[in-house]
């Protein structure tokens, strides 16, 4: 997948809790962004508006693919901000591709 850059622009879309691996959680596209991807990881640390990165995967509703397959009605980006993963709604950001 071609990487692209964005900018957060509403925490309240920021999924924190999908990389527990429980059932209903997402396919991660590897071990070590789930381990990054979440509040677990984060500890004292949390996105905030305004934060830049890059997307590094999406999840789709009804994808064949179970990897590729967002657990929710909607588009889920997987951001990677500095050496966190950031699950968000695709809605919660804002496409930075022309300004950077």
């Amino acid at each position: 997948m071609k990487t692209f850059p964005l900018q957060i622009v509403d925490v309240n879309q920021v999924y924190d809790a999908i990389n527990l691996g429980r059932r209903i959680d997402v396919a991660w596209p590897d071990e070590r962004m789930r381990a990054r991807g979440g509040r677990s990881h984060w500890r004292d640390w949390l996105p905030e508006k305004g934060m830049e990165g890059q997307v590094v995967h999406r999840w789709v509703p009804c994808h064949r693919d179970p990897s590729k397959r967002s657990h929710v009605d909607r588009i889920i980006l997987l951001v990677k901000v500095d050496d966190k993963y950031v699950p968000i709604a695709e809605s919660g950001v804002q496409d930075l591709g022309a300004e950077v």
